[in-house]
């Protein structure tokens, strides 16, 4: 089993040493790192650190901003290679404050912008972290809360558990417990006061996580938008990177299919996962005009010019989807004929409260393969097929049928029956945009 453990951090330069217990660990340390390390023996570790430490490390004169960011973490990764002889990853994410310098008092920095760029912008990178899980049979996720500090604490639980509950529909658990995939353990220490001897650290949470993906929005819809300030140049850089006959709408129709567990549409509008990489890397790091580029110093002052939005999270989301349906169901996106075993795999992978439904679809498709009137090597319309044993069905697309029957609607996709005992289907070229409005609907 894969184990990764992440630690979301404050100003470690102000921690006090104190025995931590774990298990039955005991050490002295400054932090609870030394003890969990040694009683878990996790393969890989991830600090999350606020850029507010650039008050600690700065000189006279802040720089720019990626040369102070490179203080941070190099700072931060030295302190911990002091305290545990394992390889450690270190995130520094955006703050928003006011902040005193514990090394020079005299030295207080201010950052400016929008709070929720912590959260899109950590979500980012811990899914860059965490996307290695993908085709392990299982992989334990470790959260220690401890020295979390404000919204960092509640922002990254949050993160973690949603890219868990994500990531969980591509591993393969064991042959004996297929439903056992991620586990999701949550830590933190007792209270630290100056006449405690012992603090102990608490499991605060421990479950197996069931695969789920849900689209929440703070806004009465959810939207695509992806950086307030620089709305042309992201659609320029949109229409540059993804491949032809993939935008923001094929993309939330993704998203929505995965959501609303429509095997066929998943498939069919599955966007390179390589290309939605390439464009959040470009729009929030590299890029001339990316978010972390027009982070603009003035004085103490660090000013964020740009706002992540719910867009950035949502890309994300595909990102890691397309990444799962490349690797772990080795598909390739853009294939626009599927074979009906793609969606049997698919199903194979939900929750039992979700499973039979969506497999009573599929399996309705096997039974083509029995019937000796459909002609082979032939695309027919579902439809076509019902009508074909005298069934009378309206030629029309149904919204209520197309979500009853897991995006299967007679009218919805065509299926060619081969002689070599394969089923391909394929959504027919006059309904692609109805379906596509149904599924942005559904969002």
């Amino acid at each position: 089993m894969k184990k990764i453990l992440i630690a979301p951090w404050g100003d470690f330069l102000g921690w006090s040493e104190v025995s931590y217990k774990y298990k039955e660990v005991e050490m002295s340390s400054r932090t609870t790192l030394p003890v969990v390390c040694e009683a878990e023996d996790p393969d890989k570790i991830i600090i999350i650190v606020l850029d507010s430490l650039i008050v600690n490390f700065a000189g006279n004169e802040l720089t720019s901003y990626e040369s102070e960011l490179k203080k941070v973490e190099d700072n931060t990764r030295e302190y911990v290679g002091k305290i545990v002889r394992k390889p450690v990853n270190i995130i520094v994410s955006p703050s928003t404050g006011t902040f005193k310098g514990r090394i020079n008092k005299d030295v207080i920095i201010k950052t400016k912008g929008n709070v929720t760029d912590f959260y899109y912008f950590t979500y980012y990178k811990l899914a860059e972290e965490l996307t290695d899980c993908i085709g392990e049979d299982q992989c334990e996720i470790i959260l220690d809360i401890t020295h979390g500090i404000n919204f960092q604490t509640i922002g990254t639980y949050k993160i973690v558990k949603n890219i868990a509950q994500l990531l969980a529909f591509f591993l393969q658990g064991t042959i004996s417990d297929r439903k056992h995939r991620v586990k999701f353990m949550v830590l933190n220490s007792d209270p630290f006061f100056a006449e405690r001897e012992l603090l102990y650290v608490n499991e605060i949470e421990n479950f197996w996580v069931t695969p789920l993906f849900i689209i929440e929005s703070v806004a009465e819809k959810v939207t695509f938008n992806l950086i307030k300030g620089r709305g042309k140049e992201i659609n320029d850089k949109i229409k540059e990177l993804l491949p032809d006959g993939i935008n923001l709408s094929i993309i939330g129709a993704f998203l929505s299919a995965f959501k609303n567990l429509f095997p066929l549409q998943v498939f069919y509008f599955a966007p390179d996962p390589k290309s939605i990489a390439t464009l959040l890397r470009e729009i929030v790091f590299y890029g001339e005009s990316s978010f972390v580029k027009m982070i603009e110093i003035q004085g103490n002052e660090m000013a964020r010019k740009l706002t992540l939005y719910q867009g950035i999270e949502l890309l994300v989301d595909a990102w890691l989807v397309a990444k799962g349906l490349k690797e772990f169901f080795e598909f390739e996106p853009g294939t626009k004929e599927i074979e009906l075993e793609f969606l049997k795999k698919f199903v194979e992978v939900l929750p039992d409260s979700v499973m039979y439904r969506v497999k009573s679809d599929v399996s309705s498709l096997d039974k083509i393969l029995k019937e000796e009137t459909i002609p082979y090597d032939e695309w027919k319309l579902y439809r076509e097929i019902e009508e074909s044993k005298g069934r009378k069905v309206s030629p029309q697309l149904d919204e209520r049928n197309f979500v009853a029957h897991s995006g299967l609607e007679y009218n919805s996709l065509e299926i060619l029956k081969g002689r070599d005992g394969k089923i391909l289907l394929r959504i027919p070229e006059k309904t692609i945009n109805e379906e596509i409005n149904i599924l942005l609907n559904l969002l």
